[in-house]
């Protein structure tokens, strides 16, 4: 059977043409990283080979969610591309703890933060939920490129970029309005799709209403 999410998976890098930006999505904005034996990852690599030998091959989930492909990972967690059987549409689902009390309690703050918004230019939270390897933040599956891709290998001109920024600005308005606070905002950070620009990464956010889960003269982000 033909995988529903083929079209939204990031291409690998090396398929693209010759001097052509490797595309992304939100779920690996952060960045494509080398290939980690991890416990998801690995059933994942033998779930493929399986089908690739056989013909099919027992899905790999966590929750209700089948996961796809480990699409990137940065400081606040590992991303990955997944299908949503009971909503028939695919998520990004982000693995946002290291499993100590500590990550799961920021990845549960980033759950608070974003579904508290709601604006075109912030990538949506649809759920988060507990599994044995940690608290996963179900999101929004945007196709695009981020900022960092377009503005280092073109070097755009402000004209070009300042579109971009508003969006960034307005999202942050709404942000900032909620009593939400980024504190991680960078170019890779920023997503720009068709539909528009999308902020990402609420992992080191803070919250007017929130205690916060770093300490004085920790570093992070």
């Amino acid at each position: 059977m033909a995988d529903p999410l083929a079209p939204t998976v990031p291409t690998p890098p090396g398929d693209d043409a010759p001097g052509e930006a490797t595309p992304t999505t939100a779920v690996g904005h952060m960045v494509r990283a080398a290939p980690v034996a991890d416990p998801l990852e690995r059933a994942v690599a033998r779930a493929k080979a399986a089908e690739a030998l056989f013909g099919e091959a027992a899905a790999v989930k966590v929750g209700r969610y089948r996961l796809i492909e480990r699409a990137g990972a940065g400081g606040m967690g590992v991303v990955w591309s997944a299908w949503d059987p009971e909503l028939n549409r695919g998520v990004a689902l982000k693995l946002a703890s290291a499993g100590d009390d500590a990550a799961r309690a920021r990845a549960r703050d980033e759950g608070r933060a974003l579904a508290r918004l709601s604006h075109p230019n912030v990538v949506p939270i649809y759920d988060v939920f507990e599994a044995p390897e940690g608290v996963f933040l179900v999101m929004e599956l945007v196709k695009g490129k981020t900022l960092e891709q377009h503005i280092v290998p073109k070097g755009l001109p402000w004209v070009e970029i300042w579109p971009w920024v508003r969006g960034i600005l307005e999202g942050l308005a709404c942000a900032h309005a909620s009593g939400v606070v980024h504190r991680d905002l960078k170019p890779a950070n920023i997503m720009i799709s068709p539909q528009g620009v999308k902020i990402l990464d609420f992992g080191l956010a803070r919250h007017s209403d929130l205690t916060a889960v770093t300490l004085t003269g920790q570093g992070m982000g």
